[in-house]
């Protein structure tokens, strides 16, 4: 039996410098090229970029289907099928990532935006409803996303009586968390330390590995640092907080505002440093290996509590402990494992003390980062894929009326049905009972 040919789409840019759904879409098509014949394809130009055993190409949305025709597997996230419905009309085996919950972003993104923002809102809402009940099997990030994502594939009919095959309904959906590469960073020319004013081999860095969007909150950490600075002047926060190499992707306030309070807190360029330009995946192992912590913080709301911070998984690869706020999936990790500390949310004190004794004890960040590179092993992308890699080896179409809305009887047909069941449960008298509330009859009258 040859091996099944599976397309990996994003409408991300795969390049040098890559966002997280580019990322994700190629770590997978690499971690599962052993087992298929793989291509990667982009909506965008690709420039720069090639995975050994992966056929890497830029597609325009006119060849999509003729595309997808070619492969027995589609797998994909975001909008990509609701915007490009003739992917799911190819005869290829649907997959679905949902490992970012975006319509949760989407209340705090859209929020303000006036018609603008309730039409896209409506727009997503309705895409992702119509992706899910067309895809044969999906996958997310946590056991968390699951639970959210089983109530929405409830309501939306996909959880009925005639399957999914199996009663947990991972054949359904299952989880695929972001994972780490099988190989360790190794450290290249330095970035940080002799580099950036102030930051010398005496520092103690705490690194911000990634953008700054609406939904976080870089302002508590910054406000601690700059309470702290004078008493350790060596604590040192490190934003790689550059611009999206995905053009597509709207640069919100959190950036600017986190500059802006470094500056009127005196922070600026002193305990709190930025990297104006997007890191190169290539390159991100190094800056971490300079770091002595990572960090993350995010206000409290339903994305907080469905996310699964990527970031903080670049930290279990390179072995670093790290400090976020509590709240979601790797926090929760964090706490129960001894991998750094769970902060509360906005709390200045809580974080002015985290950070200080992250300069003054010696002995926390070594067992911490012990713990660190104990759990790191289960997240690897060859790992992580797994139940992704079972689909594709043997796909099928979920039958049984899940990919398809209910249908609903017409006419006398529904009546009829709905008058034997009544009957059936209720008895002839159950039954008059029913009729007469639906006419509205009350009392005695005939």
């Amino acid at each position: 039996m040859s091996p099944s040919r599976l397309l990996v789409l994003t409408d991300d840019r795969l390049g040098p410098r890559m966002a997280g759904p580019a990322i994700r879409a190629s770590e997978i098509a690499r971690a599962l090229a052993s087992a298929a014949r793989v291509t990667l394809a982009s909506l965008q130009p690709v420039r720069d970029f090639d995975l050994p055993g992966v056929e890497v190409r830029a597609v325009a949305p006119r060849e999509l289907a003729g595309l997808a025709r070619e492969h027995d597997v589609l797998f994909a996230g975001g909008l990509l099928y609701a915007q490009h419905r003739a992917l799911v009309h190819s005869g290829a085996a649907i997959a679905l990532d949902l490992y970012a919950p975006f319509l949760l972003e989407d209340l705090q993104r859209l929020r303000g935006q006036g018609a603008i923002g309730r039409y896209l809102y409506r727009e997503h809402h309705a895409g992702l409803a119509w992706q899910m009940r067309h895809a044969d099997f999906m996958i997310c990030a946590s056991e968390r996303q699951r639970d959210y994502w089983l109530g929405r594939l409830c309501a939306l009919g996909r959880l009925d009586l005639e399957g999914p095959r199996d009663t947990s309904a991972r054949s359904l959906i299952d989880v695929v968390p972001f994972g780490i590469p099988d190989i360790p960073p190794v450290a290249g020319e330095p970035r940080l330390r002799g580099v950036l004013p102030g930051v010398d081999a005496r520092s103690t860095i705490l690194l911000w590995g990634g953008g700054i969007w609406d939904w976080l909150d870089p302002l508590t950490p910054i406000r601690a640092a700059a309470r702290v600075q004078e008493a350790h002047p060596d604590l040192k926060l490190v934003f790689l907080a550059g611009r999206s190499p995905n053009p597509g992707t709207p640069e919100g306030d959190g950036a600017r505002k986190a500059r802006a309070l470094a500056a009127d807190l005196g922070a600026l360029g002193r305990s709190v440093h930025f990297l104006d330009t997007w890191v190169p995946y290539a390159e991100r192992g190094s800056l971490l290996l300079e770091a002595d912590w990572g960090f993350s913080a995010h206000h409290e709301h339903l994305e907080t509590r469905f996310s699964f911070r990527t970031r903080l998984l670049d930290c279990l690869w390179a072995g670093l402990p790290f400090l976020c706020t509590a709240g979601d999936s790797m926090a929760e990790m964090a706490r129960m494992q001894g991998l750094g500390q769970a902060l509360p949310e906005a709390d200045v004190e809580a974080w002015m003390a985290a950070l200080t004794r992250t300069v003054t004890d010696p002995d926390w960040r070594p067992a911490c980062a012990g713990r660190v590179r104990e759990v790191a092993d289960a997240f690897t992308w060859s790992r992580a894929v797994e139940p992704l890699a079972r689909f594709v080896s043997c796909p099928g179409h979920e039958q049984g009326g899940l990919r398809f809305d209910w249908p609903v009887l017409p006419g006398w047909s529904g009546l009829a049905l709905k008058a034997g069941l009544s009957l059936a449960g209720e008895g002839p008298s159950g039954l008059v009972s029913r009729i007469r509330r639906k006419l509205g009859v009350r009392g005695d009258a005939p």
